[in-house]
């Protein structure tokens, strides 16, 4: 089911906020993946020793979204503009060029930390 540490640009994806579909279109999505690294430890006097994670953390999940259709993200962005923070769950699906879903990215308790918006004059993008 391909690589999901990819940052996926130009291809389909479905969101899902709260179990409920937005008709937003996802432009790029970016990060939501869990980081950790191995810690070597020995085990008591024994000589041998043990590998295993120690904390890990997730990296950020950002998406560039298109404004059509997007009413309950814009919602959610200007509750947290007005210092009305909640936290949502859903769901990213990733899709390729025929409409097969490819990877499902799942997301619990997300807050919006950051909004930015492109330039506003003739040579944006």
């Amino acid at each position: 089911m391909g690589n999901p540490k990819t940052a996926y640009t130009g291809g389909h994806f479905e969101l899902l906020i709260d179990g409920a579909k937005t008709t937003s279109f996802l432009k790029s999505i970016d990060g939501g993946f869990m980081n950790h690294s191995l810690v070597d430890e020995s085990i008591g006097s024994d000589p041998k020793r043990i590998r295993h994670s120690a904390l890990g953390d997730i990296d950020p999940v950002s998406f560039e979204v298109g404004m059509s259709g997007s009413t309950s993200i814009l919602q959610w962005i200007q509750d947290s503009w007005n210092r009305n923070y909640q936290t949502r769950s859903g769901q990213i699906n990733h899709a390729n060029f025929n409409m097969e879903t490819v990877f499902e990215h799942e997301f619990s308790d997300a807050l919006i930390t950051e909004t930015t918006f492109p330039g506003l004059d003739g040579g944006s993008k």
